[in-house]
Formats: structure tokens, C-alpha cells, sequence
């Protein structure tokens, strides 16, 4: 390698590195600059003070700017940026450590080994005198419904605190408790707004400042002479072990050694960030990185953690005390692809936030939530009986009813997701109501139970068993609330669901005649003794699960008519795998457990006659799996007799535990592998030869490698028995389809439906022909049965959509703010998030640029202009985009006009403005020759971007080009925009020309009210 390329990936390094540590608290990095090694597991006890500041005021703001919406989310990204700023520069002008900080609160810690107990003290307390000082700032804060005070409330323990880097090497968390850590929350929760707290161990080291009691030996600092100068303790050197280059000799050897130690510096660092958190938060930025976007929270508490560890000596015996729940908690959340935000200190022991659909979005996040909240159920149980087994390795026993409990709030919505702070440390955080209700519900729940919000209940309900709770009334929000206890998981419901609870009419099958007679010609053609495979493919929403429904129905119904010609549909039973999940993609034989579970706990159906009426074989079966394969037995010997011996082997395949003989004992990893697969397309192939048979295979794009593969065994083997695999999957994420070779397979793609059979789809929604104002909206969802239901439903439940009494539907308000559902923005989400950020941005630039966008407009403003062509054909490929290939220009177009609405929703204001100025800059100079062309979206940009003199002026002069046209209705428009437009710039209206710009402007009758507008902003000289 050359010294060049050696230097610039030192550099690189070392910026990653830096941007690591922006995200972590200075000790931390330190320690693993020095000692690198990732995911390292340690208690710590520091002596020193601890600061607990809370922001009061918070939830009502948040209340107040909710009326904005996402941009009243962004507003208060803006002032918690600028506050934090303000409040970590007076915790590091004093020597303090920021440990935590949030969205309402923050942790920050002085260190008395460095100096001694007094000085620590003494920084803690100017510290927190300097902050409620540049708090006056924020003291009314303007908000459209008027201003609202935001106040600190601080507290201030001294002594010995616990501290403890738990979790393992795909994220390390730092938790701060333990009983010393239980009185800085008690200080501050006793300070008044505006108040410092210390406890009585502060106020001993105080000797100087001026104190007012406080109950249970708490006091209030009044004054603080600050005629000390040891109040500040030495800042560290962040940078300190970080490897220069400059400080080793420059030889290939040298340089080498170099990188390998950033490489180990940068892998012990890493774990520190939230997990999976993409690179753009991570980089330099002058402006805020955040975005908009749906996502469930939960918080847990977990308690009594302090009592435990009140009798622990050892640090590292604590560390490993937490980790016992702590690192299940955290593998449970990562099982189902969420992250742990934070841990924080409460009253009433810990409580940890994990977040599901940021950074990462899935289409069931509010599922993925519940469920996890639930198991975390048996967490607790594993916990404590780990740290039981922990403290007897000590010689220690818990104390009577000493053991760790939980409870649990989950909430669900809209939030701003992103980076705050300053450039002295930032957080990956979230900000919304859905994240102050979640708190509250959890402080509500009782011990062990699980709060849900109703937007949570909402989407989950059809597969959780959920009660109704008491009404609530919760800190901070006005109306009471009815949240729903989570109880357990109900059986799998097998298809889309709704996110809304509006029953609308199920809709005939539109626009599949053709489909559907080919998949019931080939599904008789099975069922009467030539198996075969059926693939139904097409994007999320597209139909496939509602197909697949049609043919079942129909072929029940046809092996019902009397007749015994050999084209006549048979008596069958059916199996249904279930819906296949990402997060369960690396689990084996995930995808076909549920079927095996079925088809061997159904002692009943093997001895149904083969002319028994048809039926599901799980309609009345417990899907529990058996404790034994004394379950199983009988089954395994009916279906499979010759490959009996061998289904111990079945335990993977089953998810439970069974004991090996000494033959399946014997057997190689590889031999073992070969066997169980053998044996199960034996048990399926024997089932369909005792009755025929259908087996249904949703969503096969999550399904795990060794389902897949027992898939295609089982469709090669199909064609001698009467067996029929109905499978449905989506093109992205791409599997291998061995079946698709087989001559049986019939493979059908579900293309979007036409516009006039998306009205036919929108009027047997309605049960009546649909109001004709709503049609461009069906331009949106381009064809797509799923986007065309949820958006009707979210146009009903939002009031926008209502009926008269005979039936008849119209809207009640315009269209073109309709918010889209978010069912339909997990769903879109879900693929954004699987890019990089260079296709993202330039995604993000092109809807910026509309729904269908100019390639070399789009070129010209890249970020990457080498690796543009290879970013484009990867979006084509991603199905994102589509060519015009009709266009004179070359232009692409958003593949649903909903993807160019989420993103476009998605991004921030600030970021909005930004790139609305980029692309009119670049239209600028790219069509400078023909510039009239493009007057009217150049004054869009420009207004969008906030810069009203350029927008006023391309409005007028497209207006002038307009009128000139003799095109009068559009020039009017123009003239109006132009006129509006001056309205935000006050300084237009007091230069001299504007009245000599506004004078050609056209008059028309006298009862308009453009013209009345017109006439009232200046005189007008009027041309017939």
C-alpha cells in the first residue's frame, strides 16, 4: 500500500473514531483508547458528585407544538439543541463529565479523585448555579398558542456511585445506580423549578455557601461565593491515546502498526453507539440530522436494583448483576430488531427506552414492540434466578422478597428521530408525544404489567389478547386516556390487518379473472393426484394473500358439488404455515414449524375418511408443542414408517426438546442435517397420500435458508401425490426459487391494478359508487389493493371521508393534505431503510424535485456524480423508481407516488428549505438558456426554500410569460402566488418599483376576489 493511501485511511480512521466519541462519555473513551477491547463487561465505584437536572415545561411544550404536527417535533429538536448546548458548556466549563442527557434530562458527574470530595462538590454546585443562570434564556419559550416556560430542576449527591458498562459486543449501555445514585434523584425531584438541591453529604462539602433545609435532610444552595478558584476541575484531553502519525517514524511498518491500532481503538468504541445507527449521524454537519418517521416505544422500570446492590463489595459483581437482566433485555430487543436508546436513573430504581422503527423501520413495529414487551416476562424470571445463583458464588443471599420486578408502557406515533446536542457531545434520541405517553403509562402499569397506548392497540389487537384498563389521567396531557393491558399473544391471524378499526365491505376480487382461472385449473389439477407448486409474487399490498383465500374458497366450495367425474375437486384439508417475519429469518425451520407442529398434533385428522368434509387441520388444534415425542409418535409412525427411527432429529424442526437415541446419537452434523430434511418431506408427501392436501407458505421472503430448501424438496416431490403448495413472496428481498425450474410450478406475478379497476376496488369498499373528487387520490397509491383500503380507512377515521344517510360518500375537506396512513409508511420505510445514505439522499433530493424529476437536474446536484449511474440502477432495481421512456427529457418517476410522499414527509423542515435552495440553484444554471421554461417551479423552490424575493420574482414573471400566452387562468394564479408571496416580505412592498411591477397586471370583473385583492395592493391600469 502506498504511504498516500496508508495516510488517508489513518485519516479516516481517526475521524471515525472522533465521531465515535462524540457519542460517549470522555472516562469511557479513555479507558478503551488505552485497553481497547470491544464489549468489555465492568462495574466501576467513582467518588465524586452526581448532577440530575430535569427539564420542567418539556411535556407541555411538546404538548403546544404538537398542533404543528412533525414541524412542531422539529421546533423542539431546535431549542433542545440550543439548550443542551448552552448546559453541557457549563458542565465542561466546570470539569464535569456528561454522562446522559435526553430529551428532557440530563447526568452529569464530578470527579473527586482527581482533586478531592470538597472541590468536586464545589464544581457541582457553580456548575449548576451557571446552568439555572442560562436558563433565563429559555424562561418563555414562543409557541403558536403562546409561550411556555421551561425551568430546570437540579439535584446534587455526593459520594459513591455505581457505575456499570453492561450488554455485550453489539452495544454496550452504561447504567448509573445503586442507593447513592437514589438521592440525586431524590434532590432534584425535591427542587422547585428554577432550584438547586444537594443532600445533606453535598452540604457538608459546601462550607461557604449559603444553604436553606430542605425535608429529609435536604437543602437548597441560595448562594455560592465563587471567590474559589478550585471550583473548576482539569478538563481531560479527549484526544488523549488516540495514535498520531505524526508522533511514530514514517515507514511502511510503523504506518501499518498504526492503523491496526485505530482499527482496535475504533472496534472498542463502536459498541458505545446505538446499534445499527447509520453513518449520517455520525459525520460533521452544519445543520441538524434528524428525520420524521413512525416508530413504538416502550419504557421499562426495572427495581429493586438498589437493594440488591447495596450488599454487593465488588464492582465487578454488580456489573455482572445487571448484565443478568440487562443483556437479556437487550437480546430480546435486538431479536426483534429494535434498540435500547438509554438507560436512566428514576426514583424508583432504573428505566430503560428501546425504540422499534428508529433507526430502522419495519412494516409490524408496533407488533415487534408488544411482543417483546411481553416476553420480556420470562427475561425477568432467567434474571433472577441468574443473579440469585450470582450472589451465592459470593456466599450472599438476597434479602427476604429481595428480586428484581418490572413493568412496562408502550406507546406508538409520529416523533422526531435524530441527533441533539452541540459539538461537545450528542444523542441519538426521539421526540413526540408517543414518547411522553409511554412514560407515563409505564409509571402507571403496575408490577409485571404492560400498558399499551391506543395507537398501539390499534395495530396490534388482532394478534394480542388485549383488556381495557381503568381511564388514566396522566401527567402532562390534558384528557384522560383508556389504555389496554397487553395480556399474551392470541394464535396467528393469517393475512394483512388493518391498522384501523373502520369496517368497510370486503371488496369482490378486482381485476384477476385471468389469474384466477389459471391458479384453479392447476390447483384441481393437483388436489386429484399431479402435485405442483404455485408461486404468487408481487410487491407488499399487491393482492397475494387475498388470492390466495379466493382459491381456497373456491375450491371448497367445488369439492362440496355432488359428482364424481375425475375433474372434480376432492375432499382436502389445508395447513398454513403462517406469516414468515424478518426478525426470525436466522431462526431454523422457522418456516415450516408451525406446519409440522400441525400436522403431527392431528391425531384426529389422520383418521379422517378421505370423503370428510374439508377443513383446516389447525382450526381445532392447540399449536403447543408437545413435551415429549410421546406426542408425536403415532403420527411419525402413520405418515413416515420407514424413516421412524429417526425423529429425535425432529426437535430443531419443532422447537422443543427431545432426547437422541443412540443411532440418531451417532450421527454427523452433516448426516443429521440430510436426515431431519429427509424426514420431513417424508411426513408431508405421506400426509397428502392419506388425504389430499394444501399447503399455504406466506411471505417466503423472511423465511429462513433451511425452510426454503425443505420447500423445494418437497415441490420436486410433489407431482405423484395429490399435494398443492400455495406460496406467496415478494420480489425484494430476492430468494432462490428452485421450484420455478420444476415443469408443474406455476408461477404467477401480480402486477398494480388499472386506474378504472382501482375505482371499481374504491366502490366495493364504499358499497357505493365513490365521490368523483376523490379519484386523483387513487393516482397515488397507483394501483395497489393495500394502499387503496388503508388510505379510504384513514380517510374515514380522520372524518374527511364521511357519508350522507342514503349511503353516499364526500369528502369533507381537500385532498391534497392527506397525511399518509402509517401502515402504508411502515410498509415504505421499511425498504428506505435498507439503502445506503448516498441512495437515500439522492432519493431525497429527486422528491424534493417532484414525483417525476429530470435525471441530469438530478446528476448535477449528487452528492457522489462517479457513482451516480451505479446508485440510479441500484433504486430501479430496488423497484423505487421507473424511466419515462416517453419523455423528451430523460426523466424518472417515483414507483408510487406515496414513496416520493413518505420520503418527502419524512425529512426535516430545515432540510427541506436546504434542498428546495440546491436544486433551484442548479435549474439556474443548467437551463440558463431557456430559464422562461421553468419560471413557474423555480418560484416553488424558491418559496419552499423560504427565500421570498427570488420566489416573488419568478412568480411574477412567470405570470407576465402567462398573460402573454393569453393563458389568463394560469397567469392569474401566478400573479396571486406573486402577491402572497410579498405578503412575507414586508421590505418588497416599500420599494419604489413595486408598484410600477404590479401595474400590467390583468383585472377581471369586479366581484373577483383576485381582483379586489389586486386593487386593494395598488392601482392597476386596466387592459380590455
Amino acid at each position: 500500500m502506498e504511504f498516500v493511501d496508508m495516510l488517508a485511511q489513518i485519516g479516516e480512521l481517526r475521524q471515525a473514531i472522533a465521531s465515535c466519541m462524540a457519542y460517549i462519555p470522555e472516562r469511557f473513551v479513555q479507558l478503551q483508547l488505552a485497553q481497547p477491547k470491544p464489549g468489555r463487561i465492568r462495574g466501576h465505584f467513582w467518588r465524586g458528585s452526581i448532577l440530575s437536572a430535569d427539564l420542567s415545561g418539556f411535556t407541555a411544550l411538546s404538548k403546544q407544538l404538537s398542533i404543528l404536527g412533525r414541524q412542531g417535533a422539529e421546533e423542539i429538536s431546535a431549542i433542545l439543541n440550543q439548550l443542551f448546548k448552552e448546559l453541557v458548556e457549563q458542565v465542561v466549563a466546570c470539569g464535569g463529565e456528561l454522562l446522559k442527557f435526553g430529551g428532557d434530562s440530563l447526568l452529569a458527574f464530578f470527579d473527586a479523585e482527581r482533586t478531592n470530595d470538597n472541590q468536586a462538590a464545589e464544581a457541582a454546585a457553580h456548575a449548576a448555579l451557571a446552568m439555572q443562570q442560562r436558563m433565563i434564556a429559555f424562561t418563555h419559550v414562543a409557541t403558536p398558542s403562546g409561550f411556555v416556560p421551561l425551568q430546570l430542576h437540579i439535584g446534587i449527591h455526593s459520594g459513591e456511585i455505581f457505575v456499570a458498562e453492561v450488554g455485550d459486543r453489539s452495544h454496550i449501555e452504561l447504567i448509573i445506580s445503586g442507593t447513592e445514585v437514589g438521592l440525586v434523584a431524590e434532590a432534584e425531584q425535591l427542587a422547585h423549578p428554577g432550584e438547586v438541591v444537594v443532600s445533606a453529604q453535598t452540604a457538608a462539602l459546601l462550607p461557604k455557601a449559603q444553604l436553606e433545609a430542605r425535608a429529609r435532610a435536604f437543602f437548597r444552595i441560595v448562594a455560592l461565593p465563587d471567590d474559589s478558584p478550585s471550583h473548576a476541575l482539569i478538563p481531560r484531553d479527549s484526544f488523549a491515546g488516540l495514535t498520531s502519525p505524526e508522533t511514530m517514524p514514517l515507514n511502511e511498518q510503523a504506518f501499518q502498526r498504526i492503523i491496526e491500532r485505530l482499527e482496535n481503538q475504533l472496534a472498542a468504541l463502536q459498541p458505545y453507539l446505538i446499534r445499527g445507527i447509520p453513518r449520517r449521524f455520525l459525520w460533521p454537519s452544519t445543520s441538524d440530522v434528524g428525520e420524521f418517521r413512525s416508530v413504538s416505544v416502550f419504557f421499562v422500570n426495572f427495581y429493586d436494583v438498589r437493594q440488591i446492590l447495596a450488599h454487593v463489595p465488588d464492582a465487578q459483581l454488580g456489573a455482572r448483576l445487571l448484565n443478568a437482566y440487562y443483556r437479556r433485555v437487550q437480546q430480546m430487543v435486538h431479536h426483534y430488531d429494535g434498540i435500547v436508546n438509554k438507560v436512566d436513573i428514576s426514583t424508583n430504581g432504573n428505566q430503560l427506552m428501546a425504540l422499534f422503527g428508529a433507526p430502522t423501520m419495519h412494516e409490524d413495529d408496533p407488533m415487534r414492540a408488544v411482543r417483546c414487551a411481553l416476553e420480556l416476562e420470562e427475561v425477568l424470571t432467567e434474571a433472577n434466578a441468574e443473579i440469585k445463583t450470582l450472589l451465592a458464588e459470593y456466599g450472599l443471599t438476597p434479602h427476604h422478597g429481595q428480586r428484581l420486578q418490572h413493568r412496562v408502557g408502550v406507546g406508538s406515533g409520529s416523533v422526531f428521530a435524530g441527533r441533539v446536542g452541540g459539538a461537545q457531545r450528542y444523542e441519538y434520541t426521539v421526540i413526540g408525544p408517543a414518547v411522553n405517553l409511554s412514560a407515563r403509562l409505564m409509571d402507571a402499569a403496575s408490577e409485571r404489567m404492560v400498558l399499551i397506548a391506543p395507537s398501539t392497540r390499534q395495530a396490534v389487537e388482532h394478534q394480542v389478547l388485549v383488556v381495557d384498563h381503568q381511564p388514566l389521567v396522566l401527567k402532562g396531557i390534558s384528557e384522560a386516556i383508556i389504555p389496554s393491558q397487553a395480556v399474551q399473544m392470541q394464535e396467528p391471524v393469517y393475512g394483512r390487518r388493518s391498522s384501523y378499526t373502520i369496517s368497510l365491505k370486503q371488496s369482490p376480487l378486482i381485476g384477476r379473472d385471468a389469474q384466477m382461472a389459471l391458479l384453479l385449473e392447476a390447483s384441481k389439477a393437483a388436489l386429484n393426484g399431479i402435485g405442483r407448486a404455485i408461486a404468487l409474487v408481487g410487491e407488499a399490498g399487491i393482492g397475494k394473500t387475498r388470492m390466495v383465500a379466493e382459491v381456497t374458497r373456491h375450491l371448497v366450495r367445488a369439492s362440496m358439488l355432488p359428482g364424481s367425474n375425475a375433474r372434480k375437486t376432492p375432499q382436502f384439508s389445508v395447513i398454513s404455515s403462517g406469516d414468515c417475519h424478518s426478525y426470525e429469518q436466522n431462526v431454523p425451520y422457522i418456516g415450516i414449524r408451525l406446519v409440522l407442529r400441525s400436522l403431527l398434533n392431528s391425531y384426529a385428522w389422520l383418521s379422517l375418511p378421505s370423503n370428510a368434509p374439508t377443513a383446516r387441520i389447525t382450526d381445532h388444534l392447540s399449536l403447543e408443542p408437545a413435551e415429549s415425542m410421546d406426542g408425536y409418535d403415532e403420527s411419525v409412525d402413520q405418515l413416515a414408517p420407514h424413516l421412524a427411527r429417526f425423529a429425535p432429529l425432529l426437535a430443531d424442526v419443532l422447537g422443543v426438546a427431545l432426547h437422541d437415541t443412540p443411532l440418531t446419537q451417532s450421527l454427523t452434523a452433516e448426516q443429521r442435517h440430510d436426515r431431519v430434511q429427509e424426514l420431513v418431506v417424508a411426513l408431508l408427501i405421506g400426509a397428502a397420500r392419506k388425504r389430499p392436501l394444501i399447503i399455504q407458505f406466506d411471505d417466503l421472503q423472511w423465511a429462513d435458508a433451511s425452510s426454503l430448501h425443505i420447500i423445494g424438496r418437497l415441490a420436486q416431490e410433489a407431482s405423484q401425490v395429490p399435494l398443492l403448495l400455495l406460496m406467496t413472496y415478494r420480489p425484494s428481498p430476492p430468494i432462490d426459487e428452485p421450484w420455478c425450474l420444476l415443469p408443474l410450478t406455476t408461477r404467477v406475478v401480480l402486477d398494480e391494478l388499472s386506474v378504472e379497476q382501482s375505482i371499481d376496488l374504491l366502490s366495493g369498499l364504499l358499497n357505493h359508487e365513490p365521490p368523483a373528487d376523490m379519484f386523483p387520490l387513487l393516482e397515488r397509491t397507483q394501483g395497489n389493493p393495500f394502499f387503496v383500503e388503508e388510505l379510504v380507512r384513514s380517510l374515514i377515521a380522520s372524518g374527511t371521508l364521511a357519508h350522507h344517510a342514503n349511503g353516499s360518500w364526500y369528502l369533507t375537506r381537500p385532498l391534497d393534505q392527506v397525511v399518509v396512513p402509517n401502515s402504508i409508511e411502515g410498509l415504505i420505510m421499511s425498504r428506505l431503510d435498507q439503502l445506503d445514505d448516498t441512495c437515500r439522499m439522492l432519493l431525497q433530493i429527486a422528491s424534493i424535485m417532484g414525483n417525476r424529476f429530470d435525471i441530469e437536474l438530478l446528476a448535477s446536484i449528487a452528492d457522489h456524480p462517479d457513482l451516480f449511474e451505479e446508485h440510479l440502477q441500484h433504486l430501479v432495481l430496488a423497484q423505487l423508481i421507473r424511466a419515462d421512456d416517453e419523455a423528451e427529457r430523460p426523466t424518472f418517476y417515483f414507483q408510487h407516488a406515496l414513496i416520493h410522499d413518505v420520503i418527502y414527509q419524512g425529512m426535516l423542515y430545515a432540510q427541506r428549505r436546504e434542498l428546495h435552495h440546491r436544486v433551484a440553484q442548479h435549474m439556474e444554471q443548467l437551463f440558463a438558456h431557456r430559464l422562461g421554461e421553468y419560471m413557474a417551479p423555480l418560484a416553488t423552490h424558491y418559496l419552499m426554500a423560504e427565500e421570498w424575493e427570488q420566489a416573488f420574482h419568478y412568480y411574477y414573471e412567470a405570470g407576465i410569460r402567462a398573460q402573454q400566452r393569453y393563458a389568463h387562468a394560469e397567469a392569474l394564479q401566478l400573479f396571486q402566488q406573486a402577491i402572497e408571496t410579498s405578503d412575507r416580505y414586508p421590505s418588497l412592498q416599500e420599494d419604489r418599483q413595486y408598484d410600477t411591477m404590479l401595474a400590467p397586471l390583468p383585472v377581471y370583473p369586479t366581484g373577483d376576489f383576485f381582483y379586489r385583492r389586486l386593487m386593494s395592493t395598488s392601482d392597476v391600469a386596466i387592459f380590455m
